[in-house]
């Protein structure tokens, strides 16, 4: 059965949020307040496949159907200062376009803005970020239209997040009619916070992802089954359910692969619930596990298995003694696998594995392949 119900890829914007309301009314509300205040900007945090980036994405929609200017989700990186301007150059223009309008002064340019804000080649190359985008916004402002950037995946120590921050800081000190969403991994952006540029963030209004509750994924899974004619009993949906471990990202998997494999009869049955739940695990591993790896060193991965070999939380005297390493060798690679959003410390002397189902992953992957 050809799958129509679930989008489990990244990007990708399912047609329910589950369990999500509440971040969602609050960012609706966020949008009436005025401009300036603290509900404008608003950080989610939330570990990998907590919804992140859909959550984003919903932001975008609601903001637009609401008359903003949005510029779609940029990840925290080098070369997002151009992007921002490109995206907002770009959506302006057909914003005002749709509207039978023109910004200030007359014929509209290159870049979809006549000669008041007009920028050309030379004007590009020497005005700073902060000079166009506040012109730009300020413009917008003017025929009372807003304006809501997104920025994914906040990192630390990022400089054009920085530059980004300071412009937005004196475009809100300016009176201009702006909102930004960020979202981000909650350890790596406990170190972005710690910088005294970006003191910004420590006053946005932070909203935690945490997992889905089982009846939340439970009441989804019959709602959509029922809906489209597919039978599943009450005892293998909520096995079905536990195996998410109220990640979003694997209650799509799980649904995808289901109505995959279904049965003729349109009936979950426990084979497939069981086939489905392999399939979904072994994405996950390559999907978040694998991805995560491929970006650290030899060392930190070492430091990832000397956790593996504890249920739960690590001890850093074990750690050090595993792999016979100094202390300030283990606060190095600590601090390393915190920023990655990997680890986090739990208390002092304690940390954990923070990515979902990688500790089952590194066990397995290095057993095969010591």
């Amino acid at each position: 059965m050809r799958d129509t119900i679930f989008r489990p890829s990244f990007g990708n914007k399912p047609s329910v949020l589950v369990g999500r309301d509440d971040v969602i009314s609050t960012f609706r509300e966020s949008l009436d307040s005025p401009a300036g205040s603290r509900e404008r900007s608003i950080l989610l945090l939330g570990q990998r496949g907590t919804g992140k980036t859909v959550l984003l994405l919903e932001f975008a929609e609601i903001a637009s159907q609401n008359g903003f200017i949005v510029t779609r989700p940029i990840v925290a990186a080098k070369g997002m200062l151009t992007k921002i301007l490109e995206q907002l150059r770009r959506a302006a223009e057909e914003h005002l376009k749709k509207q039978g309008r023109k910004m200030a002064g007359g014929s509209v340019g290159v870049f979809g803005f006549s000669a008041g804000i007009q920028f050309d080649k030379t004007e590009i190359e020497t005005k700073s970020f902060s000079y166009q985008i506040s012109e730009i916004c300020s413009e917008l402002t003017s025929k009372r239209i807003g304006t809501l950037f997104i920025i994914d995946e906040v990192q630390s120590d990022e400089r054009e997040l920085q530059d980004f921050i300071i412009s937005y800081q004196e475009m809100v000190g300016m009176g201009l009619d702006v909102a930004v969403a960020f979202a981000g991994l909650p350890s790596a952006v406990s170190s972005t916070l710690k910088n005294k540029v970006l003191t910004f963030l420590n006053r946005s209004m932070k909203i935690y992802l945490p997992p889905l509750r089982e009846s939340e994924i439970f009441s989804f899974y019959r709602m959509v089954f029922r809906e489209n004619g597919i039978q599943i009993t009450d005892a293998l949906c909520k096995k079905v359910s536990e195996a998410t471990d109220g990640s979003p990202y694997m209650m799509q998997l799980i649904g995808h692969h289901i109505v995959r494999n279904i049965s003729e009869e349109e009936e979950v049955t426990k084979e497939v619930m069981d086939t489905a739940i392999a399939l979904s695990i072994e994405d996950y591993y390559n999907d978040i596990c694998e991805t995560v790896l491929k970006d650290l060193s030899e060392r930190d991965i070492e430091f990832l298995l000397a956790m593996s070999k504890d249920d739960k939380a690590s001890k850093a005297s074990d750690i050090i003694e595993r792999l016979n390493m100094s202390n300030a060798n283990y606060q190095q690679y600590k601090n390393r696998l915190r920023d990655a959003g990997v680890i986090d410390q739990e208390r002092r002397g304690v940390v954990v594995i923070t990515v979902p189902r990688m500790k089952e992953y590194l066990r397995r992957k290095y057993a095969e392949n010591p």
